[in-house]
């Protein structure tokens, strides 16, 4: 696993130039390389919870989003997109749209 020190050195090393197009292209490491995995582990969820619940107008809202995005793996769009329209409470159920629209 690398520092964030090498990380950067990677990312902007490898900048590189066309010579066809006369364009420069930003090239990203693998994930692989810059991190051994790509996920959180649960210890830093409660952490991330935690630190949104300390800070901010919307405390238990933030926390809240953070807890639900991580347990149904939802992405960022969706989840900020709820309304409540599509909240049932009275059977536990929330509509979540997915990203294509279904």
């Amino acid at each position: 696993m690398r520092d964030v020190q090498d990380f950067n050195t990677i990312y902007w090393v490898s900048v590189q130039s066309e010579p066809e197009t006369n364009e420069r292209r930003l090239s990203r490491p693998l994930n692989v390389d810059v991190s051994a995995r790509e996920y959180l582990a649960p210890g830093e969820v409660r952490a991330l919870i935690s630190a949104a619940g300390s800070i901010g107008r919307h405390r238990h809202r933030d926390g809240t989003l953070i807890l639900m995005g991580y347990r149904h793996g939802l992405r960022v769009s969706p989840l900020v997109a709820i309304c409540w329209d599509q909240i049932e409470l009275k059977v536990d159920r929330l509509h979540v749209m997915a990203p294509n629209g279904r």
